[in-house]
């Protein structure tokens, strides 16, 4: 399985992302751990929408038990980092690449050579 999702940076593509991908697991019959993949998918499009620019491009391949998830977008001015929040001070948002981390199997990202950035996961 190979899908490719062509985003327009709007605040429902994470929305519309997650039930793409869900329908492309349950075609192509996947029984692993969907929830995962799925949230992981959001929080991806999410930062893609929030930091990034249009088009956004969302890949999905599967290769036996493999499933790797990469989102692309135009911008790397804001360079995807891992924020770990501790202590008792509230933080709003900013988990996202943490919840990546924890997640996923592995993950990373790497400037295009277009200018933009590719954040990708991967999950067993």
């Amino acid at each position: 399985m190979n899908i490719r999702i062509m985003l327009e940076g709007l605040s429902s593509d994470p929305s519309r992302a997650r039930h793409e991908v869900q329908s492309a697991l349950d075609a192509d019959g996947y029984t692993g751990d969907t929830d995962g993949i799925l949230l992981l998918v959001s929080e991806l499009t999410t930062n893609a929408v929030r930091h990034g620019s249009a088009p956004i491009v969302l890949v999905l391949d599967r290769v036996g038990t493999s499933v790797d998830v990469s989102v692309e977008d135009d911008s790397l001015d804001d360079v995807p980092t891992v924020r770990h929040h501790e202590g008792d001070e509230p933080s709003v948002g900013g988990y996202g690449l943490q919840i990546v981390e924890q997640v996923a199997d592995a993950w990373g990202w790497a400037p295009t050579p277009a200018g933009g950035k590719r954040v990708w996961f991967s999950m067993e």
